[in-house]
């Protein structure tokens, strides 16, 4: 399957609900029919799962209406090819080279190409995506990574009674997953509920890759389409992204009426994974944070950072899903080893869940913002009126 590096995050396949905005009046993720998920991600869910036969037929239709989605031809490539059925799966593979696939080093390691990888058409096909992608160079193309200063943009969501109130509010910081966007995301705002918070949602610097793949949806990620060498990329990506999210902090103190000098952070998948760099790059701007589906790069997050939240009286809260075939739980069964060795004040939810938001993760996420936002603030917050029950989503 194609397997973007760990800074994509594998953000192909996030949560479905967030493929395309929900309707106003449900939170995203919580409902069994999700609206607007495209034919692509249902596709790549079920070829996580195993679910050959129906990743296969997915891709097929998806791929009448984008047959130059280079990603999606490979992956159907790997659905074939796993499911015995050789013949068709060097044709896809044919296929998405000629679509504009690339990434031939990863299609000559991906375990699940093994039963074709030997078949004189493989290696022909790869030969010739060689050359293709040779001829597309520039002569002697050298390609280098410089920071460089943008313009970005986040939205604020006001609690219900900000106009008219003197009140100050503690800040939630929303950060969304890799590929999604600000809006999609923000929406678990009202699962986690409205009053007594002011709720930040940044985007995330970079267009997703699968805005230039063709994927028909706009999309938003930490990481640059380009790859560059790993030393070229000082500071980091993640370190770029945080200091963005902290300037965001500073103008919205500067904009509204905040409660407190530190800021709390909620993420999921890349967001999780941002709230937990953020938190061990500045430990003393971030008063608690909950990440659900995220990873712990080992470059920011080391015992001395872990010391530090401690040290810095950080809370924090991760959840996992246990069937997660996107950003795999056990690093977070690891962390809680290390969070609980370091003295850090934590909670770690290991849920039966995927990689998308479940009811469950909704609850968690509202009592973490009850008794650590809320509370902490000593900002009543006014009972919601009462809704249905939503039923939990994938």
């Amino acid at each position: 399957m194609r397997k973007l590096p760990l800074v994509f995050v594998l953000a192909l396949v996030l949560t479905l609900a967030f493929i395309l905005p929900a309707a106003a009046d449900e939170p995203p993720g919580y409902k069994p029919k999700v609206l607007g998920t495209s034919l692509r991600d249902q596709a790549l869910a079920a070829l996580s799962a195993a679910k050959l036969p129906e990743a296969a037929a997915l891709y097929r239709r998806w791929l009448q209406a984008d047959p130059q989605d280079g990603d999606s031809w490979y992956n159907l490539a790997c659905a074939l090819a796993l499911d015995g059925k050789k013949d068709d799966a060097l044709t896809a593979f044919e296929t998405s080279i000629d679509a504009g696939f690339d990434d031939l080093g990863h299609a000559g390691r991906d375990m699940d190409l093994a039963s074709i990888r030997d078949d004189k058409r493989f290696v022909a096909t790869v030969k010739r995506g060689a050359a293709k992608k040779a001829a597309a160079a520039l002569p002697g193309m050298k390609r280098h990574a410089l920071t460089t200063t943008t313009i970005g943009s986040y939205i604020v969501l006001l609690p219900p009674d900000y106009e008219t109130s003197k009140a100050s509010y503690p800040v939630v910081f929303i950060l969304h997953g890799s590929g999604s966007t600000e809006v999609r995301h923000a929406r678990v705002a009202k699962t986690m509920g409205r009053e007594g918070v002011i709720y930040v949602a940044p985007r995330a610097l970079h267009p997703h890759k699968g805005v230039f793949l063709g994927a028909g949806q706009a999309g938003w990620t930490a990481w640059p389409p380009e790859q560059s060498p790993a030393d070229e990329a000082k500071p980091g990506a993640m370190v770029l992204y945080t200091d963005w999210i902290l300037r965001c902090a500073k103008d919205v103190k500067r904009r509204y009426r905040v409660k407190g000098a530190r800021i709390h952070a909620w993420g999921h998948s890349q967001g999780a994974g941002t709230a937990t760099c953020l938190a061990s790059l500045h430990p003393k701007q971030v008063a608690s944070y909950f990440a659900y589906a995220g990873y712990y790069p080992g470059d920011i997050v080391t015992d001395a950072s872990i010391a530090a939240l401690k040290t810095h009286g950080v809370h924090v809260e991760l959840c996992h899903g246990t069937n997660d075939r996107v950003v795999q739980p056990g690093p977070t069964l690891a962390m809680k080893g290390r969070l609980a060795t370091a003295g850090v004040s934590s909670a770690v939810h290991m849920i039966d869940a995927e990689h998308g938001l479940t009811e469950e993760v909704g609850a968690l996420s509202k009592a973490w913002v009850d008794k650590h936002v809320r509370a902490t603030s000593k900002v009543a917050a006014k009972k919601p009126a009462k809704e249905e029950a939503p039923a939990p989503g994938k």
